[in-house]
C-alpha cells in the first residue's frame, strides 16, 4: 500500500525494478506468527499484520526503528548533508 501511494501521489516510478532511492529503517528478518512454535508451523498465505492476528506493538521493538531513524537524521544534520529551501 504504501508503495501504491508513492506511485499514485507522489509520482514515484512505477516500474517494479526501479529503486525509490529514499532512506528507511526496516528488518530483513521473516515474520512469525506468535501462535505457531517451529518454522515449518509457519503459515504459507500472507496473512494482515495487525493485532487481530496477534501482533501489537513492543516498544522494545519499535524504539529501535525510531532510534535508528533518528541517527540517520541527526548525522545528515551535523555533516551538513541535508539539502533544504530557506524559507523567508
Amino acid at each position: 500500500k504504501l508503495r501504491a501511494t508513492l506511485r499514485k501521489d507522489y509520482a514515484f516510478p512505477k516500474h517494479a525494478g526501479k529503486k525509490f532511492k529514499i532512506m528507511s529503517v526496516f528488518s530483513p528478518e521473516s515474520v512469525k506468527m506468535p501462535w505457531c512454535e517451529f518454522p515449518e508451523d509457519q503459515p504459507r498465505t500472507s496473512l494482515k499484520l495487525d493485532c487481530n492476528n496477534g501482533f501489537g506493538t513492543d516498544m522494545t521493538v519499535i524504539s529501535v526503528f525510531g532510534i535508528t531513524a533518528a541517527h540517520y537524521v541527526i548525522n545528515q544534520i551535523v555533516y551538513n548533508k541535508v539539502k533544504y529551501k530557506e524559507i523567508t
